[in-house]
C-alpha cells in the first residue's frame, strides 16, 4: 500500500505533456490505436506517453500533436500556460511589427543551408535561429530553463533530440524576452518538419 508522499512523488515525476495529449486526442475523438498508426509510434510508447511514464522526445511529441490535426501552436502555448512557463513580462512595451506568417517565414528563412536531413533534432535548429534573432544567450536559456547549457549546445547543433517539457521550458524562456510567441514557434517548427518530409 503506497502512502500518499510516494503518491505525491509519483504524480510529481510524471509527464504533463501526456495528460494534455489524452485530452487532446478526446477531443478529435481518437482511439489511442489510430493516434499511434497517424503518429507513427508504437502503441507500448504512446500508452506510456500518455500515462505520463515516459516524457517524448519533442520530434516524436510533435508528430503526435500534428497527427491529431490539432493547431500545434496552441497546444504548446496552452500546455507552457498550465505548466506556468509563461512569465508575462511587467512593463512591457513590444509589439510585433510583423505578421505571423512573416514571423515564422522570417524564422525558417535564416536557418543555415546545411543539409538538415543528417540533423537529429529540427526543432534544435530552429530553436537556435530563434534563440539568435531574439539575442537571448544560451547561458540565459539554461538558467531561465533549468536546463544543462552542454544539452542545449548539442539540441542547438542539431544532434540531440531534447524532452518535449525540456524544449518547451527553452521555447518558453526565450519567448519572455522576445516578441515572437510559443504559438508561432511552434508553427514554424510545423512548417519545417511539413516541407522536410515533403524532400
Amino acid at each position: 500500500m503506497q502512502t500518499n508522499l510516494q503518491q505525491e512523488k509519483e504524480q510529481a515525476d510524471l509527464c504533463p505533456f501526456g495528460v494534455a495529449l489524452v485530452k487532446l486526442r478526446k477531443e478529435k475523438g481518437l482511439s489511442q490505436s489510430r493516434l499511434n498508426i497517424l503518429g507513427e509510434l508504437n502503441v507500448t510508447s504512446l500508452r506510456k506517453i500518455e500515462k505520463g511514464q515516459m516524457q517524448p522526445g519533442i520530434s516524436i511529441a510533435v508528430r503526435l500533436v500534428i497527427a491529431t490535426g490539432a493547431d500545434i501552436g496552441d497546444f504548446f502555448k496552452q500546455l507552457a500556460e498550465s505548466e506556468n512557463l509563461i512569465v508575462p513580462i511587467k512593463n512591457s512595451d513590444k509589439t510585433c511589427k510583423l505578421s505571423e506568417s512573416e514571423q515564422i517565414e522570417n524564422l525558417i528563412e535564416n536557418i543555415p543551408t546545411k543539409d538538415l536531413s543528417e540533423v537529429k533534432s529540427l526543432f534544435g535548429v530552429l530553436f537556435s535561429e530563434f534563440r539568435r534573432q531574439c539575442k537571448v544567450s544560451q547561458k540565459t536559456v539554461a538558467e531561465l530553463a533549468q536546463y544543462n547549457l552542454r544539452n542545449i549546445l548539442n539540441v542547438e547543433n542539431g544532434t540531440q533530440d531534447t524532452g518535449v517539457m525540456h524544449a518547451l521550458a527553452m521555447t518558453s524562456a526565450v519567448a519572455q524576452k522576445s516578441d515572437i510567441t510559443i504559438d508561432v514557434f511552434f508553427r514554424a517548427l510545423q512548417g519545417l518538419m511539413l516541407h522536410q518530409k515533403g524532400k
